[in-house]
């Protein structure tokens, strides 16, 4: 079976982790032996070897973009068994694919994309969100099925699409590790040292209730808060009121290689703790997997579709940071290998695109 994902965006530098996973992706289906192609079309230079390709000149805009995106679907449909394609709201093109072309192909989907464009499109929110179902509708019409990266998310689009008895699956995020036994780096010690993660700390990410929960409990003890990512000027400003700059350590944002690094001396990772502002009770984030691929433990305030059911790597908890500082604890006295050994399955982007080529066949 001979397939090709595709993807379109406008800059491939605005959306760094999309980019990664679809390398890991190309990568995976090499290993795992896949003939398995992956083109990731963008308005960007692509350099040499990588999935990134670049939209013609007299095309970079919007409707450019997608018409370009679907005369390259066309011509690939007649060279490739499956198409997968990664969702993009609001797209006309969708009215006009053929039957020919739709039957073979399999749509993405990473967010709710009806309560994003809602709470994105302030005042025409709605309208947008209405436009892009009856677009989506279409192009789902006789399809070969659904893709989400969580349970909840498939579910979402099903009812949202009105194709309930849709055929779909689960493909979850992952992570491509060229060695999964080489030893881990650990420089833990001293003070119990928790890791938060976020491009930035937007309301969904819960940095506020973990702040609120720190003063409440008046946590004593030797423990270290480290934050990395973008923070916004009032959460900078709380963690000065709060008093609690001795003991959060705001690091700004970090390349990979840094957090990396940052990551060998820390006890425990932090997922997000505030999902219903989005409407969501679960998620498949990638810090999550590149914490437990690094031997990180994970504590988060949602369920995870991979990693739930794997006390020693995952825990599902209150924002509370009692509990937080007690799970960091018990960490400490696993070694880092036996954390990534217990996940490997669940986040392996080699395992995880296996059994995905194996549903859409």
């Amino acid at each position: 079976m001979k397939v090709l994902h595709m993807a379109s965006l406008n800059r491939a530098s605005a959306n760094l982790g999309v980019v990664q996973q679809m390398e890991w992706e190309q990568l995976a289906a090499r290993e795992a032996g896949l003939d398995w192609d992956v083109e990731l079309w963008t308005t960007e230079a692509a350099q040499l070897g990588s999935v990134l390709r670049q939209v013609p000149r007299g095309m970079t805009g919007f409707f450019g973009r997608r018409y370009h995106f679907h005369r390259r679907l066309r011509a690939a449909a007649r060279k490739y068994d499956r198409i997968v394609i990664r969702h993009a709201p609001l797209d006309p093109f969708s009215l006009f694919i053929p039957e020919w072309v739709r039957c073979k192909t399999w749509y993405v989907f990473h967010t709710k994309t009806g309560n994003y464009l809602t709470a994105r499109g302030k005042r025409f929110g709605k309208a947008f969100a209405w436009l892009d179902r009856q677009f989506t509708r279409c192009a789902i019409g006789n399809s070969a099925g659904i893709i989400g990266v969580t349970d909840e998310l498939v579910e979402y689009e099903q009812d949202r699409l009105n194709r309930p008895s849709a055929k779909a699956t689960v493909y979850p995020n992952g992570i491509f590790l060229a060695e999964w036994e080489a030893p881990i780096e650990d420089r833990r010690e001293g003070a119990l040292k928790i890791l938060f993660v976020a491009s930035r700390f937007f309301e969904w990410n819960g940095l506020e209730k973990l702040l609120d929960t720190i003063v409440g409990t008046c946590a004593e003890g030797r423990w270290e808060l480290h934050l990395v990512g973008h923070l916004m000027a009032h959460q900078e400003a709380s963690i000065a009121e709060l008093d609690l700059a001795d003991r959060i350590v705001v690091h700004g944002v970090l390349d990979k290689q840094a957090i990396a690094n940052l990551m060998a001396s820390m006890d425990l990772s932090l997922g997000a703790f505030a999902l219903d502002v989005v409407n969501a009770r679960s998620a498949c984030t990638l810090k999550v997997r590149e914490s437990l691929g690094a031997g990180l433990p994970v504590y988060a305030g949602h369920s995870d579709v991979s990693v739930n059911d794997l006390p020693q790597c995952y825990t599902e908890g209150l924002v509370d940071w009692s509990a937080i500082l007690a799970k960091a604890a018990e960490s400490r006295n696993r070694a880092k290998e036996d954390i990534r050994r217990a996940a490997r399955q669940r986040i392996d982007k080699v395992a995880l695109l296996a059994g995905l080529a194996k549903q859409i066949s």
